[in-house]
């Protein structure tokens, strides 16, 4: 599972990601002994979505699709694609016109 951005009320928008795996969890219900801990994600390309909140994702194969949102009170137009095997962003033609 991954989690990205949101909106912290002191700093704002925020652009972190993080992952869960599921797997894991599972096994930790099973086994307590199991650890099960977030793992943060560093990004391979030198671009990024930056910090947003209120945007929307979705999943297609390896791709995990970010959708709108807001960049600090700005509503945010564009559409991210992040390749979840490189860890890395890219700018992709907006799927909604607004």
């Amino acid at each position: 599972m991954y989690v990205h951005g949101g909106r912290d009320l002191r700093e704002g928008s925020v652009g972190d990601m993080w992952r869960l795996d599921l797997d894991s969890l599972i096994r930790a219900c099973e086994d307590q002994n199991i650890p099960v801990q977030w793992e943060a994600i560093t990004y391979k390309s030198p671009k990024s979505q930056g910090s947003i909140s209120h945007h929307k994702c979705g999943l297609s194969g390896d791709k995990m699709i970010l959708i709108g949102g807001l960049k600090g009170e700005t509503f945010n137009k564009d559409t991210w694609l992040f390749d979840l095997k490189t860890n890395s962003w890219e700018l992709s033609k907006p799927i909604v016109n607004y």
